[in-house]
């Protein structure tokens, strides 16, 4: 790398390690550096050819870091200022260095910082992260400077060593001070919410430094099962109304949110979780001549995923009696309440399977998948279920019925209450053996419904927001 650099080989040497090495920085002065009047700087430093390998590595490090345009005028001071070349009255501007200059400059153009802040202190794993977490290496990808404002986890999940492998600096909350995201000078600041209420003191912090932000609501909980914090929901409001877009998972959620707020939220767009699975997945569909197999794929937490209402609902001597089974998948706080509450009504028909990471084996199994969801966004269950060809019964929660087309390619429950659920429920098993056709339908209905990559798309609506400033 160093090779052909005779005045600058010590910064080419420094800016290759930075590229491929871990290291660390240490504020205090450890190196004693001098210029005596024989060193090739002093007694050879003033000729173009000094000059060329200044803009050589100018142009290096424009091609191989996050430079933004807002560094270039930075950088031309100190060419003209450190270095001056005998018979140039400004370096910066000379013949010989306007074309690589252009040249370097061209690379920043497009180039962005992005701050993106995590709200959720519950967990680093959960659905609500996935997509800030797949953003972040996106935009790193296509070169911008991106940092992370996170929770500090210990142990340090796995993405952490992968972020400081893409270049990406992380703050974690307990000790950051908001400063050090001015200093950054951000174009744009992303703020990943797990729950609606969440964020409103970086809202406020970005307003106060006039700074760029939008919001990512991965989940807006309805007011029967959530109560409006009364306290806190004028600092929401003005929140999400000074944000430059809210991303929603789904309509519902926005419509649900307005309702909380009692205001309008027109700044608005849809986003869409990664769902890592090939959209040409083709699996066997099981036979249905026996027993009707229904998935539930959710975590075991009964206020959110409504587990409790389908045990009451198989509770009853009717679907006692059918051939019939109900497999939840997860794990989750409730798994012992709700195996209790089986054993109690007698459901057993009913079977717990800890967590699949390989969803495609739940649906080389089952028929249908069932969500009796009290709170929901878009869940990615469905949108697996429903890409592998398999019927959904859902309650209208969230954007369920955004997907579902009711007594069509699925069907849906019109309220969360056992009577509800078994209404739909009902509808399905009489029509069991339509359910492969209709998987055929809902398969249609959602690769026509998500972009073929989640992640770029909401990257390119997040680079758009910046072009109109």
């Amino acid at each position: 790398m160093v090779d052909g650099f005779k005045y600058c080989g010590d910064w080419i040497l420094y800016c290759s390690l930075l590229q491929s090495g871990n290291i660390s920085y240490c504020k205090k002065t450890l190196n004693s550096f001098r210029r005596h009047q024989q060193s090739v700087t002093r007694s050879q430093g003033h000729n173009l050819a000094y000059l060329q390998e200044l803009l050589n590595v100018r142009l290096f490090i424009t091609q191989n870091f996050p430079i933004c345009q807002k560094q270039i005028s930075l950088m031309d001071e100190f060419l003209d200022r450190d270095y001056k070349i005998e018979g140039l009255t400004k370096n910066s501007t000379s013949e010989k260095a306007k074309l690589v200059l252009e040249a370097a400059s061209s690379n920043t153009v497009s180039r962005k910082r992005f701050v993106f802040i995590t709200t959720n202190n519950g967990s680093h794993n959960g659905g609500s992260e996935v997509l800030w977490i797949e953003a972040v290496f996106r935009l790193r990808e296509l070169g911008h400077d991106v940092i992370v404002i996170i929770k500090k986890w210990l142990p340090y999940p796995l993405f952490f060593s992968k972020f400081a492998e893409a270049g990406v600096k992380v703050y974690f909350k307990e000790s950051l001070k908001f400063e050090s995201v001015v200093d950054f000078s951000p174009d744009h600041v992303v703020i990943s919410t797990g729950c609606q209420d969440e964020g409103v003191e970086w809202y406020e912090q970005c307003k106060e430094n006039s700074i760029q932000y939008s919001i990512i609501n991965q989940l807006t909980k309805e007011v029967s099962v959530w109560p409006i914090n009364a306290k806190n929901n004028g600092r929401v409001k003005d929140g999400y109304q000074s944000a430059e877009k809210v991303f929603f998972t789904c309509h519902n959620n926005h419509q649900v949110m307005e309702s909380r707020l009692n205001s309008k939220i027109n700044n608005y767009d849809i986003h869409f979780n990664p769902f890592h699975m090939d959209r040409d997945i083709s699996l066997p569909f099981p036979p249905t001549e026996t027993t009707l197999k229904i998935a539930v794929p959710a975590r075991l937490l009964t206020i959110h995923k409504g587990q409790d209402i389908i045990i009451e609902l198989l509770a009853q001597k009717k679907w006692k009696d059918r051939k019939l089974e109900v497999t939840f998948y997860g794990d989750g706080p409730d798994k012992e309440k709700l195996a209790d509450m089986a054993n109690k009504l007698d459901v057993t028909n009913v079977f717990f399977v800890d967590r699949v990471n390989d969803i495609s084996k739940i649906w080389a199994e089952n028929h249908i998948i069932l969500l009796a969801s009290k709170m929901e966004g878009l869940p990615i269950v469905l949108v697996g279920a429903m890409m592998c060809g398999r019927t959904a019964v859902v309650t209208d929660i969230g954007g369920h019925a955004e997907l579902i087309d009711d007594n069509v390619n699925g069907f849906v429950a019109h309220g969360t209450s056992v009577h509800a659920l078994d209404e739909a429920l009902e509808r399905a098993y009489q029509r069991k053996h339509e359910v492969e056709e209709l998987g055929k339908l809902a398969r249609k209905k959602v690769l026509s419904y998500l972009p073929e990559d989640p992640v770029q798309d909401y990257v390119n609506k997040l680079l758009s927001l910046i072009k109109t400033q």
